[in-house]
């Protein structure tokens, strides 16, 4: 079986962050996760390696300062994804599972301007 998690991490660097996405990894069999809230500018491969395993590779959209950021996780030896958009406020890809399923994923990370908003909408219609 294959799952997938999306949650506000508040934090992708804290100690109790990676324990719990590595033990709901194991206990669920997630092989994809979308996080936000990372509040980090660079989120680097060790990083990575720390919050879910080796076998995970991932994109990432920097925090403004200690503000937002988002990251979006796959393990790779179970599901492929191909982002085909990566804009600050959203992630687009396919993402294929082992039985050949494909989905496209829209990993959003919105903001509370309306203006900012009505941006996302049309990006997103693009791919609709």
């Amino acid at each position: 079986m294959t799952s997938l998690i999306l949650c506000n991490c508040r934090g992708a660097r804290k100690k109790e962050i990676g324990h719990l996405l590595r033990d709901l990894i194991l206990r669920w069999e997630i092989s994809f996760a979308g996080l936000s809230e990372t509040m980090v500018e660079d989120l680097s491969r060790s990083d990575v390696d720390r919050l879910a395993g080796r076998n995970w590779d991932f994109v990432h959209h920097p925090s403004a300062g200690r503000s937002g950021g988002f990251a979006v996780l796959w393990q790779s030896d179970v599901v492929q994804f191909v982002p085909i958009s990566l804009s600050r406020k959203c992630v687009i890809g396919d993402v294929t599972f082992p039985d050949k399923r494909s989905w496209r994923a829209v990993f959003v990370y919105a903001n509370k301007d309306a203006y900012v908003r009505r941006q996302l909408w049309s990006l997103l219609e693009q791919f609709a």
